[in-house]
């Protein structure tokens, strides 16, 4: 390991924090704005956009989401794209599977979701060292 090392690992995880925390809400406030009976497919998609971002518990989470994105290319002008990218999308699944959880939404089987976490874990620590 690096001396650059744990501060990559620290951004890695930032950024999977931001986006896997966030997941779960938007996706949850995304369908609250499908209520509107579309005129046309263009009328439709517009209100869609205007009911997503007029909704501040859809706004937040979707900003707190962007710097995420914000990180991560801040990230990339450092680090293989390669590694980063998965990196990220890991971390991502696993903060986005256990947020999904604790807000309630149901697992059939929590084991096997605690088991693929760890796995995906185990996976980005053979990455970094």
């Amino acid at each position: 390991m690096t001396q650059e090392s744990p501060r990559v690992a620290l951004l890695y995880l930032i950024v999977g924090i931001l986006w896997g925390c966030t997941n779960p809400l938007i996706r949850k406030e995304s369908h609250s704005a499908e209520n509107a009976e579309p005129e046309n497919f263009f009328r439709g998609n517009m209100w869609r956009l205007y009911k997503f971002f007029t909704n501040p518990r859809a706004l937040l989470p979707f900003l707190i989401n962007q710097s995420g994105s914000i990180v991560f290319y801040y990230i990339l002008a450092s680090e293989k794209v390669s590694d980063a990218t998965i990196i990220c999308n890991s971390v991502t699944f696993a903060f986005t599977a256990l947020t999904a959880y604790v807000l309630g939404e149901k697992i059939n089987r929590p084991w096997l979701l605690l088991i693929g976490v760890s796995l995906v874990m185990i996976g980005i620590y053979f990455c970094l060292s």
